[in-house]
């Protein structure tokens, strides 16, 4: 549990969210806006240049977003996630192979982008065995790859 403490100093509140070890957490300075102030940190007044205790009420946490799957990503891009995930070796020796189909092997070797519901792209994601999720991170990693 925290306590809040708040000093009113002129049109501005200085805050601070003291821990239960009696550290201070945050502090900072707000502007006034007591219908607010009173929401959040149920303090219903201050007294200019006095410390006032009320209960720290903290904001409800919203859970993060899923990351967006891009729908395509670059050839480098691509090729450097499954780098980093420790497949590029694999899919390479899978592209050798004399019986992986001659559409997969041209995009492959010639595609500037890999886009994320291309048949091939699932294909090869098969035959890797990887799920649509493990596929949607790749892709989301690959994202974040810049040359």
């Amino acid at each position: 549990m925290s306590e809040v403490y708040v000093r009113h100093a002129g049109d501005a509140l200085n805050v601070a969210l003291v821990r239960d070890d009696g550290s201070i957490h945050r502090e900072s300075y707000l502007p006034w806006e007591q219908e607010r102030f009173v929401a959040t940190y149920g303090v219903e007044q201050t007294v200019p240049d006095t410390w006032t205790w009320g209960e720290f009420v903290p904001a409800p946490v919203e859970p993060p977003l899923p990351p967006v799957v891009p729908t395509s990503v670059s050839r480098f891009q691509a090729r450097a996630a499954l780098h980093l995930s420790g497949m590029l070796e694999t899919v390479e020796s899978m592209m050798a192979h004399p019986d992986t189909p001659m559409l997969a092997k041209l995009a492959w070797q010639d595609a500037t982008e890999f886009r994320r519901d291309s048949p091939t792209v699932a294909a090869m994601a098969a035959a890797l065995g990887l799920t649509d999720e493990v596929l949607d991170q790749l892709f989301v990693q690959a994202g974040t790859i810049q040359a």
